[in-house]
């Protein structure tokens, strides 16, 4: 079976949630098909990530799009009535470019990663899968309700084009997959019995290393210029570290790391407080800290950093809506808190030995490696395109 993918960024290197996914299941994918990249792209993509992708794939194509049309995009999406994400990404003569290719290679199932590509294969006669990934539009939604003026307007308009376009477009696909069931069930205005829930794994052995001694108290990972991990590390730094030291006298270390910090992440370092940006060697920054804390409450899909955080065996304290996807392994052992005094208190027990660590963390990565390795969660993907074929 020959299958094209088509993308709106590069899935390499590795820095944001959908390059992760992506990548993953093309590796998976290549095991059992021919896989066909195309890709949109507003940087400049190295050779070293093109050769990385060569191994998975039998072609690659990257469409460019400069900054300067990326920014007229937006602008012509609020003229268009059409979401910011999904007008940033397009472009005509990139819908004809990507036309012409699907024309010569002639693929058997096109799969579309993104409502922010769904206008580029939605006419296309061959058999067609789209990934909504996350609940966008409810995520845009939950985004609105502790904003400003002005993002509440932007994130509301935002979330009620992305519903009107996902159900104006949506059944020109022969099958749809999502992140999580809880995802699922936030895309009450789409028939949900035909959406295929295909969950993320993680990559084991990347993540099966050596012990480090932790130097920070706390650690956080993440793409930190992405909003709600910027809304977390400023939790933990201006609610948390505060409470934690009214109540027990002590100040906590932190240690955050992640790709594009914001510039809010960056003034939050201090002499207790490390701002890293990306960095090659991820396990050592997890295990840098006696404890993950992952307090994302307007965040979607299903966070890999606590995964990952998992198999380094660090132990994890999430919020409720974190730990949600999770629900089904009823023994993965994370730590769950949803209030500034419930974190204070679950860190207290967490640093002070009151909590038995080594069967939490075995636990959980025990759960991770049986159940969320990224061959077994691409399977139902791999069996939608070849029933539809």
């Amino acid at each position: 079976m020959r299958i094209a993918v088509i993308l709106p960024r590069f899935p390499y290197p590795l820095e944001k949630g959908d390059k992760l996914r992506a990548y993953h299941q093309i590796k998976a994918l290549a095991a059992e098909v021919e896989v066909n990249l195309i890709a949109l792209s507003h940087e400049s993509v190295s050779e070293a990530s093109k050769a990385e992708l060569s191994n998975y794939c039998k072609s690659i194509t990257i469409l460019s799009i400069s900054k300067l049309r990326l920014l007229i995009n937006l602008i012509l999406g609020v003229f268009r009535s059409m979401p910011l994400q999904v007008s940033y990404f397009y472009s005509r003569s990139k819908k004809k470019a990507i036309n012409n290719i699907l024309d010569d290679l002639k693929v058997d199932v096109i799969y579309t990663q993104l409502t922010r590509t769904m206008l580029y294969t939605q006419h296309r006669p061959e058999k067609k899968v789209i990934d909504l990934m996350d609940a966008f539009s409810y995520g845009m939604a939950k985004r609105s309700i502790n904003a400003s003026w002005l993002w509440k307007r932007i994130y509301r308009r935002e979330s009620n084009l992305l519903k009107v376009m996902e159900e104006q477009y949506i059944k020109a696909f022969d099958a749809i997959t999502i992140i999580s069931d809880q995802d699922k069930l936030r895309v009450p205005h789409l028939n949900t019995t035909d959406i295929t829930v295909v969950r993320n794994g993680v990559d084991v052995d990347a993540y099966n290393k050596a012990d480090i001694t932790p130097t920070y108290d706390l650690v956080f990972v993440g793409n930190m210029g992405y909003t709600p991990n910027i809304d977390a590390a400023l939790y933990i730094v201006n609610r948390v570290i505060p409470a934690y030291r009214d109540k027990f006298g002590q100040t906590l270390t932190l240690n955050i790391v992640g790709a594009r910090p914001s510039k809010l992440v960056l003034e939050l370092e201090s002499d207790s407080v490390n701002v890293t940006g990306w960095v090659e060697d991820i396990v050592a920054e997890y295990q840098s800290g006696k404890l993950f804390l992952a307090p994302i409450f307007h965040g979607i899909g299903q966070q890999n950093k606590v995964m990952e955080a998992m198999l380094c065996e660090v132990p994890c304290l999430v919020s409720s809506e974190v730990a949600a996807p999770f629900n089904s392994l009823g023994d993965t052992k994370l730590l769950v808190a949803d209030t500034v005094d419930e974190y204070v208190d679950t860190i207290y027990q967490v640093l002070n030995d009151k909590i038995e660590i080594p069967l939490l963390v075995n636990t959980a990565k025990q759960a991770i490696c049986q159940n969320y390795n990224w061959e077994t969660q691409t399977t139902p993907l791999i069996q939608i395109m070849q029933n539809l074929v």
